[in-house]
Order: structure tokens, then sequence, then C-alpha cells
């Protein structure tokens, strides 16, 4: 039932619906809160299709390869997360993003050893990230961007996180810290889009070797240094933007084919942008 403008509210009754695998109500005009009772329906491994990636025009999550799903993104939802849902004990994929729930990230979901999908994007959530969700060996989508009430820094500990493909933390102006080197243990990572997070310190040349490296978005924040020369070796990439940085020097050659690569000319120089020891 997606997509279909239908309103009104989630009804604590739904937790009467034991055998419920599958429930399609994202894109609609859906309020209220999410009803604790959501927590009793423990078959269910997808509470949330179509998501929009940084690597692709878009992506339809493969919802075959899940035993059973709920879709709430793109509604009008408030409240806080359910402390309820720590019963949902085979969550692979909890999508909820473009609502307007509050409060924090229960901790209960790093302890959920299925979760797979963490997409909470433009919300209103506020805290930080519980510590051991940075390192969850299962999680391959971490979504947390536009969440304005959101602090922290990404942790050294992220490098556990061995499954990570998609990295979103985008407009998230209360961050800090920099891009820790054991980015670079991530080697299956396609999407790193941290635009306007308030990152700082150089970008680490690890980022600069991770084979299957699509997109890396990280304009609008205060980085310094030089682009590593590594990157040069980046066959894969088809997005590169740095610009609004402190990123200085000469990009490499081979950074010139990029598809989409977005930079300050002359405070980065190469490709069309005319460095000044250049001659004329």
């Amino acid at each position: 039932m997606r997509g279909n403008e239908i309103s009104g509210t989630i009804l604590s009754e739904v937790g009467l619906m034991a055998n419920l695998k599958h429930l399609q109500l994202n894109a609609n005009q859906m309020t209220g809160t999410l009803p604790s009772e959501l927590g009793l329906l423990t078959k269910m491994t997808f509470l949330g299709g179509k998501y929009l990636l940084a690597s692709s025009t878009a992506w339809v999550l493969p919802l075959a390869h899940f035993f059973s799903f709920v879709l709430l993104h793109l509604n009008q939802l408030t409240g806080t997360i359910p402390m309820e849902l720590e019963a949902l004990l085979n969550l692979e994929i909890f999508f909820v993003e473009q609502n307007f729930l509050t409060g924090t990230i229960p901790s209960y979901f790093a302890q959920m050893s299925a979760l797979s999908w963490f997409l909470a994007n433009g919300l209103l959530l506020t805290g930080t990230v519980p510590p051991k969700l940075w390192q969850h060996p299962k999680l391959s989508a971490l979504d947390i961007a536009s969440n304005p009430g959101l602090v922290g820094s990404i942790p050294t500990e992220i490098g556990l996180a061995t499954a990570l493909v998609f990295f979103y933390i985008k407009e998230n102006d209360s961050w800090s810290g920099t891009i820790p080197s054991e980015i670079g243990l991530l080697t299956g990572l396609s999407d790193f889009v941290a635009w306007e997070a308030n990152l700082s310190g150089t970008l680490p040349s690890e980022i600069a070797g991770l084979p299957n490296l699509y997109a890396l978005l990280i304009d609008g924040n205060p980085l310094t240094g030089t682009i590593p020369s590594r990157m040069a070796d980046q066959q894969q990439v088809t997005k590169l933007h740095i610009n609004d940085t402190l990123l200085t020097g000469v990009i490499p050659e081979a950074l010139c084919r990029v598809d989409d690569l977005v930079f300050d000319c002359p405070q980065l120089c190469g490709c069309d942008c005319l460095c000044a020891d250049s001659s004329n």
C-alpha cells in the first residue's frame, strides 16, 4: 500500500497480527507514533523499496532476499523509537527515513545480530550513535544523515564494521573529529557520503586504497592537506566531491576521468584548472 496517499495512524492493534511478514506503508501520509506493540511482531525482519544511493541513480531494496518487511519511510510519523522493538531479534532492516521521529537511537540495535541496514536519515534524532553499532559485523548500510541533533565523531571502531558498504552522515553539522584511518579496513565500502559533517584533519591515505569505492562526497568540510597520491589508483570511482574544503595541491591526473568530479579551482588544480606554476 505504498504511495497511495493513505492517511491515519498505525493502530496499537497491529500487535495482534502475530504472523505479519509484509506491511508496506511507505510514501503515504501516515501520522502519529510508532506503537510499542510493533515489538510483538517477532517474525518481522524488515521494519521500514526504493533507496537513493550516491553510487547509482537509485537502487531498489532486494526484498525477495528478506523473509518479511515493514516499510514506514516517507511519512509524517512522530514520537520516539519504541524500546519494545528490542524484541525483534530477527530484524534485518530498520527503514524509517524522512519522518519526524525524535529522541535517541536505542542501544538495542547494536545487539540485533541480523541487522544489515539501519536507515534513519532526515529525522530529528538527538544524542550519539550507540558505540557498538559502529562496529556491528553484519551492518552493510548505516545512514544517519540529516539529523542535526546527532553529535559525536566517527570512531576508530568503525574499522570493525567489515560488512559496511554504504555510509552516510551528510548534513550533520553538530559532528566533529576526523576521518579515521581505520576506514581503510572497510574493503567493501562503496559510498562514503559525509558532506557538511564538520569533519576536519586530513584525508587519510587508507581511504584511497578502498577497492570498491565508487562515491566519495566530502564537500563542505574543513579538511586540510592534499589529496593522497594513491587516489590515482581508484579506477572505479565515479563521484568525487572535494569542493568547499581546505584541501590544496594538485589533483592526480588519473582522477580527471571521474564522471562527477567537483573541486575548487585554483585552490586545487589540475584537470581543467591550470596550476599556478604551469607554463602559459
